[in-house]
């Protein structure tokens, strides 16, 4: 397994570095950059890294007793400006590829989320790595219709398989 392939490692680094940066109580300006910063990147590294934004949340509510609140929502808004300076271009790709907004950072939700919920889960899931399940998906997508080089089709394809197999 090449670690180049496995986001997991980039998101333990950045999870790790939010980390640090919320606890580096000696300087607020690398508390304002370092923190959205990191979790923005999180964040278009994995959806889970969504979580993130909560604790910035979290983290403005306190200092909000200790700043001024006129110093605090400065502080605010240079944080929002480097999230959405980080997000925005993945966002704009998107729209001009795919014309749609997304609201998760990556069009594999739904794929994930297949790979886990589907007919032959229980058969395969314990005994095979479910990435090696993409060409069964493949070719069910494709049976369907759907263009499975437009990774919002295909990710809305797999979600709603996904879905249907868990209502059911």
């Amino acid at each position: 397994l090449s670690i180049s392939k496995n986001e997991g490692v980039l998101f333990a680094f950045l999870t790790l570095l939010f980390i640090f940066s919320l606890s580096n109580r000696r300087s607020l300006i690398t508390q304002i950059v370092m923190l959205p910063l990191a979790a923005s990147l999180a964040y278009l590294t994995r959806p889970t890294g969504i979580l993130f934004f909560p604790i910035i949340g979290g983290f403005w509510l306190l200092h909000w007793q200790e700043l001024k609140p006129k110093k605090t929502i400065i502080y605010m808004l240079i944080s929002l400006a480097i999230v959405l300076a980080v997000i925005a271009p993945w966002q704009i790709y998107v729209y001009r590829n795919f014309s749609t907004l997304s609201f998760w950072p990556t069009s594999t939700s739904g794929t994930n989320l297949y790979k886990g919920n589907n007919p032959d889960t229980d058969i395969y899931y314990p005994w095979v790595d479910p990435d090696y399940y993409s060409p069964k998906m493949t070719e069910l997508a494709q049976e369907n219709g759907v263009d499975t080089k437009n990774e919002v089709a295909w990710n809305r394809f797999t979600q709603s398989q996904a879905t249907s197999y868990i209502m059911n």
